[in-house]
């Protein structure tokens, strides 16, 4: 029967399961240890011997054939960062050693099934593990007029109130705060991840600027994984009815599987979030979420990351880079048909049409001082116009009526 907590305080109980079918019988040992830890298991086939029973700490392995002459694979096994103290997971060899000759079909690897659900979770070859980041998240490039701020050093004047860095925090996580490159700008950092979340005196999230219209589009953030394989972001409605892991909370997933977002890990990494997403969750069952009152948020996920420059914005950032913009204004706006983009003496190569969700709707390549966004097959609702020149790239939101 399956287990979900270690037999012993202070364990990981592991059960694994050799599914690989080109892959020979193998024994698996720990790098630095001579003992077996898993003995002749073949394809097919769980560990005879049912779950094995260890420290939780982090581990490198080797997969041997078993004789142990070759060595298949190595992997490093981080049981302890990835939050596994006390609890019981499944881990699987799938996959082919040689796809080439398997309709190259995926390549061989381990995953965890963790005991909290979710995707299963990709073991990296050894050595692998990416480094701590060297240098801050690049300074967003958002004027401060159209963002909210609840952690970044870049913007200080329109700001929530009341910020608090540590709410809660799992009983095995540790929350701090970092000066990665010794110039006074601080980035959160996180280690053994389950749950975590900071607080702030609330904000209304359902305001409009203007009837129909949102103050705020999108929630931002940058992320730096070292060891974390899945992060699930939550903006925290406290009239929603449902908290604490309900699985009616909207969530935002970035996993090495895909989830909403692939997960990279050893690169910063910048995140928009449409705050549409929330609102049309499809598991809300009922439940109405609509931002008003928010006064914390949350990450989920296993493992360590950073993260930095945390807003609410009107528009997307859709670049980091430092360039000598042009300022493009769109006429009427909004419309009901088309729109026309003008810029002061800048040939626009090529315009994307974005919707709220990130997807592109239109595309073009007016190479003209001047083009027009024909929207008429466009549904009613807000968008944003990626407006790329040789000075570099602007964006314009667009409302369609």
């Amino acid at each position: 029967m399956g287990r979900e907590t270690a037999g012993t305080s202070g364990n990981t109980d592991l059960l694994v399961h050799h599914g690989s079918t080109d892959a020979p019988t193998v024994d698996v040992n720990e790098v630095s240890g001579p003992s077996v830890l898993v003995n002749d298991i073949s394809y097919g086939e769980f560990d005879p011997n049912g779950y094995l029973e260890l420290p939780t700490a982090d581990y490198t392995i080797n997969i041997s054939t078993a004789d142990g002459v070759t060595v298949v694979a190595s992997y490093d096994a981080p049981l302890a960062t990835l939050g596994l103290n006390n609890a019981a997971a499944v881990v699987v060899a799938s996959g082919f050693l040689d796809p080439t000759v398997n309709s190259n079909g995926p390549a061989f690897g381990l995953w965890v099934a963790l005991p909290s659900g979710g995707a299963l979770v990709a073991l990296p070859p050894a050595g692998s593990t990416p480094t701590e980041p060297t240098v801050s998240a690049p300074s967003p490039t958002l004027p401060e007029s159209e963002v909210l701020s609840v952690y970044s050093d870049t913007y200080t004047t329109n700001t929530v109130s009341g910020f608090v860095f540590q709410d809660f925090i799992n009983g095995g996580g540790i929350s701090s705060q970092v000066d990665i490159e010794s110039d006074g700008n601080t980035t959160g950092k996180i280690e053994n991840l389950a749950f975590y979340g900071p607080r702030f005196d609330a904000i209304d999230l359902s305001v409009e600027s203007s009837p129909g219209v949102p103050m705020y589009d999108y929630v931002h953030f940058d992320y730096y994984a070292t060891t974390s394989t899945e992060l699930r972001f939550y903006i925290i409605d406290g009239d929603l009815g449902a908290c604490c892991g309900d699985a009616r909370e909207p969530r935002y997933v970035i996993n090495a599987s895909g989830g909403d977002e692939l997960l990279e890990q050893g690169v910063w990494k910048s995140v928009f979030i449409p705050l549409s997403q929330h609102i049309n969750f499809s598991g809300l069952a009922g439940l109405t979420w609509n931002g008003n009152p928010v006064t914390q948020l949350k990450f989920e996920g296993n493992g360590d990351f950073y993260f930095d420059n945390i807003y609410f914005s009107k528009n997307i950032s859709l670049s980091n880079n430092d360039f000598n913009k042009t300022t493009f204004s769109a006429y009427p706006n909004p419309t009901q048909n088309s729109w026309t983009i003008k810029g002061a003496n800048a040939k626009i190569e090529s315009i994307n049409v974005f919707d709220i969700l990130g997807k592109v709707v239109l595309k073009l390549s007016p190479n003209t001082s001047e083009a027009r966004i024909d929207g008429s097959t466009l549904k009613a609702g807000i968008y944003f116009a990626q407006i790329k020149t040789l000075s570099g790239i602007d964006s314009v939101k667009l409302i369609k009526q």
